[in-house]
């Protein structure tokens, strides 16, 4: 019994470690920066990217690197810029995309904040009077640019190598 927990562990550890890679790759692909990726022990991860530079936390936490073009992200986000958006809504679900990609499933419930975060980008996209159908339309049209974005070999390769790393 304990070798199939350590199994099913190791298992669900893997795909973290890819749903991290996702968003990291997604992220470098759009010339954004972010901090590190990180997998805790207990099953949870985090890429740490501040696109936006809140002032609040560079005060409380002065270490933190900041992407080298956050006022112009700032600024294509409150524009509401299409283009921008859609790049940030790509970021939100790469993750999911690359376990998709890796197991042929994905867990919605592990990525249920990256796709709170992807509906209020959505929000923030149609001026926030959308139906559910516009949403989920939105939803897959982000979701197979993404997963033919990262599924391009070269991509792959690089989504590999960080999740190894």
């Amino acid at each position: 019994m304990a070798d199939l927990d350590n199994r099913i562990y190791a298992h669900r550890l893997k795909e973290i470690v890819y749903h991290e890679a996702g968003h990291a790759v997604a992220i470098a692909l759009r010339g954004m920066h972010f901090e590190y990726a990180m997998v805790n022990p207990d099953g949870g991860g985090h890429v740490y990217a501040d696109l936006f530079r809140n002032e609040q936390t560079r005060k409380r936490m002065p270490w933190r690197k900041f992407s080298a073009n956050w006022k112009e992200n700032r600024d294509l986000y409150y524009q509401s810029d299409k283009s921008f958006l859609d790049s940030l809504a790509a970021i939100r679900l790469a993750g999911l995309v690359a376990e998709e990609i890796k197991f042929d499933t994905c867990d919605f419930r592990r990525g249920a904040d990256d796709l709170h975060k992807f509906h209020l980008i959505a929000k923030r996209y149609f001026g926030g009077n959308f139906s559910g159908s516009r949403l989920l339309e939105m939803r897959k049209r982000v979701w197979n640019s993404c997963r033919n974005e990262l599924s391009k070999q070269e991509t792959w390769d690089w989504v590999e190598r960080t999740a190894l790393a």
